[in-house]
């Protein structure tokens, strides 16, 4: 196992505990649902799973790296068939009615820029998507913590909304994911910052 890989095991450890924040920019769309919806859906969202015989293999070290690497992305992308199956054959897959922007996002939560003003406690349905290399799109239930209305700065002059949304049904393979998602752009940020001392 390389150093890289093994420090950031340690960042991703430290990061369950406290979920740092990383500024982004990623497409969310979004639907409110009601208590009764949370609780019949959570469970699709945050299911527990049996292990494979594919994935015992994963945790039993017989594999090098780039394999297990590569067998792990093939068992999340099968696990989210399964789950997109699972909502689109229990009726429970719809067309989503809003769109807004995630500007900041953690393991823990998001901000969300909405263009819809939703109540403290209300409950959303959420579909994330993130660059291409992230096992697209992450599904997700959040419940708005806080609400604050800003002014859209363009010709309309809309009203828009920062909504913060914690996460409340999630897998903790896609909640992995986030993590590593904010490491690697946080990472990213320092080698730009570098280079343009540098340069």
């Amino acid at each position: 196992m390389t150093q890289e890989l093994i420090n950031l095991e340690k960042e991703v450890t430290k990061e369950k505990r406290k979920y740092l924040r990383a500024e982004t920019s990623l497409v969310a769309k979004y639907s409110p649902i009601s208590q009764e919806e949370f609780k019949r859906k959570k469970s699709l969202y945050a299911a527990s799973r049996t292990t494979s015989c594919v994935e015992s293999q994963l945790y039993e070290g017989t594999l090098d790296h780039a394999t297990r690497m590569v067998l792990e992305s093939i068992v999340r992308l099968e696990q989210k068939i399964d789950r997109l199956c699972s909502l689109l054959f229990s009726g429970e897959f719809h067309k989503y009615k809003y769109t807004g922007e995630v500007v900041n996002i953690s393991g823990g939560g998001l901000r969300l820029v909405s263009p819809v003003n939703l109540s403290k406690g209300s409950y959303i349905d959420m579909c994330i998507f993130f660059p291409p290399a992230y096992n697209n799109p992450f599904f997700v239930i959040g419940e708005v913590r806080k609400r604050k209305a800003i002014i859209k700065e363009n010709d309309t002059n809309r009203s828009k909304y920062h909504l913060g949304v914690k996460f409340v049904a999630i897998d903790e393979k896609d909640r992995e994911a986030i993590i590593r998602y904010i490491f690697r752009t946080e990472r990213q940020k320092l080698r730009e910052a570098r280079l343009e001392c540098d340069g």
